[in-house]
């Protein structure tokens, strides 16, 4: 009850045409995935997600089309 009053003082939509990122944050590290030139972020396969490959948000490349251009890095960038 109290997040939804919150909301409706404090959130604001983003503006049409915003570029959309995802974050991950973890201990001492965030990641940032940017849609790729499709403007689409490919699913997040939960069982593909491993820190040691560096696939953190769990992208089947091979069989997802959307996932194939999504940019993930550790840097956030402003234009």
């Amino acid at each position: 009850m109290g997040f939804r009053a919150w909301a409706k003082m404090y959130f604001i939509g983003s503006e049409p045409g915003a570029l959309r990122i995802e974050v991950l944050g973890e201990q001492f590290a965030f990641y940032f995935r940017y849609p790729g030139s499709d403007g689409k972020f490919g699913p997040t396969h939960v069982e593909k997600v491993d820190d040691a490959t560096g696939n953190f948000f769990g992208l089947d490349r091979d069989r997802d089309a959307d996932s194939k251009d999504d940019v993930v890095t550790a840097t956030m960038v402003f234009r």
